[in-house]
């Protein structure tokens, strides 16, 4: 079984580290978007899931670890369900602080 691991910044890499070293999966970066204003923010998830649809195509994943409710989460959730690619979401809805 092939599993892609998205990872939007290196600080992702570090929850899902032992994620990915148990799962035997490869990572996918995916560049987030920069939310400068609305616009910005949906030019930048087209622009992420253009980029990350091409690299499930490589890739060929059975399935696609995303962490986070971030923009770059939602653009790979998106693509990947248009693919039909199954997903597991770690980590949705967290409350953070600061």
């Amino acid at each position: 079984m092939r599993i892609a691991v998205v990872t939007g910044s290196r600080a992702d890499q570090g929850p899902l580290g032992p994620v990915q070293a148990a799962l035997g999966g490869v990572w996918l970066p995916v560049r987030p978007p920069k939310p400068q204003n609305a616009k910005a923010t949906v030019m930048g998830c087209a622009a992420a899931m253009t980029n990350v649809c091409q690299q499930l195509a490589a890739v060929d994943p059975d399935m696609v670890v995303i962490l986070g409710d971030r923009y770059e989460a939602l653009a790979v959730a998106t693509a990947a369900h248009l693919l039909g690619i199954p997903i597991a979401h770690l980590s949705g809805g967290d409350l953070t602080e600061g």
